[in-house]
């Protein structure tokens, strides 16, 4: 919101809130001003959720120009995307989890809403969770097809033993171990 639509929007419920309470009989200018802020309130929080409603069904609505259809909920990636663990490798940098996701059908795919949306968690034995530190927002599946995304998560201490993906736990395979970096330090002959 521009700085000229913010003052104009503050003179505007000033002077709302001057005439409701030039009209007041009876009620203390507190309930009024408080009614008048709690219905304000909710129709701006229910027009901010029918417009971020409205943006999320008129994107799944309309393919994209390559054809993909939005996937964003689990439900939705029953029969058309399958999820399967790729590779669970341990390094000095954290852990790697490779998940591969398998299109069924004859139909592109984007997945979206892969990274802050807590539709990727790994978790250790104890159920404690690590978010991804990558930033994999969409994932586009071509027809009969695979793609691969990579997850990057901080080490912790209890190694993971599943990865959570759209609500879905999945085992972890033992992790296997990055090579080690060789060392760039050369000592120079004396």
């Amino acid at each position: 919101m521009s700085s000229f639509s913010s003052v104009i929007l503050r003179v505007s419920l000033a002077v709302f809130f001057l005439l409701a309470l030039s009209h007041c009989r009876g009620e203390t200018t507190k309930d009024v001003v408080g009614k008048i802020t709690q219905k304000t309130t909710e129709n701006l929080k229910g027009a901010a959720a029918g417009i971020s409603t409205g943006i999320e069904e008129g994107r799944k609505q309309v393919t994209s120009s390559d054809g993909a259809i939005v996937i964003d909920k689990a439900s939705e990636l029953e029969g058309k995307i399958v999820v399967e663990i790729v590779k669970h490798v341990q390094s000095e940098g954290g852990v790697h989890i490779s998940v591969g996701f398998s299109n069924v059908t004859e139909q592109a795919y984007r997945i979206t809403g892969l990274f802050g949306n807590d539709l990727i968690l790994a978790l250790d034995p104890n159920g404690f969770v690590a978010r991804a530190k990558n930033p994999v927002a969409d994932l586009t599946v071509p027809p009969r097809a695979k793609d691969l995304a990579v997850f990057h998560f901080d080490a912790k201490e209890t190694p993971f033993s599943h990865l959570r993906a759209f609500g879905t736990d999945h085992p972890l395979p033992a992790p296997s171990l990055a090579p080690s970096q060789p060392s760039t330090d050369s000592a120079s002959p004396t």
